[in-house]
C-alpha cells in the first residue's frame, strides 16, 4: 500500500510540473504569435520601379515618397494609400 502512494504522490508531482511547464510554453507562445502579428502589421514592401506615399491620421498625407524596398509604418495610425508606378519611356532606333 505505500509503495502505491510513493507512485501516486510521484505521478502528481510530475503531472504539476508538466502543467507549468505547459503553462508557461502557453504564455511564450501567445506573446510570439501576439509580437509577430504586430510586427507583420508594421511592414510593408515596395515593388521595384514602384513608389509609396504614407496617410498619417495624425498629420495627413506625408510629403515623403517611399522608394523601393521594405519600410515601417505605425499599424492602425499610418496607411498605404498608394503606389504609383514610375514608366520611363524610351525609343530607340
Amino acid at each position: 500500500m505505500l509503495l502505491v502512494a510513493l507512485k501516486s504522490e510521484l505521478f502528481e508531482v510530475k503531472m504539476a510540473s508538466f502543467m507549468k511547464l505547459a503553462n508557461n510554453l502557453t504564455r511564450v507562445g501567445i506573446g510570439l504569435a501576439v509580437g509577430g502579428a504586430v510586427i507583420n502589421s508594421a511592414l510593408y514592401n515596395v515593388d521595384g520601379g514602384h513608389r509609396a506615399v504614407i496617410f498619417d491620421r495624425l498629420s495627413g498625407v506625408s510629403q515623403k515618397v517611399k522608394g523601393e524596398g521594405t519600410h515601417f509604418l505605425i499599424p492602425l495610425v499610418q496607411t498605404l494609400i498608394y503606389s504609383m508606378c514610375d514608366q520611363n519611356l524610351q525609343m530607340f532606333q
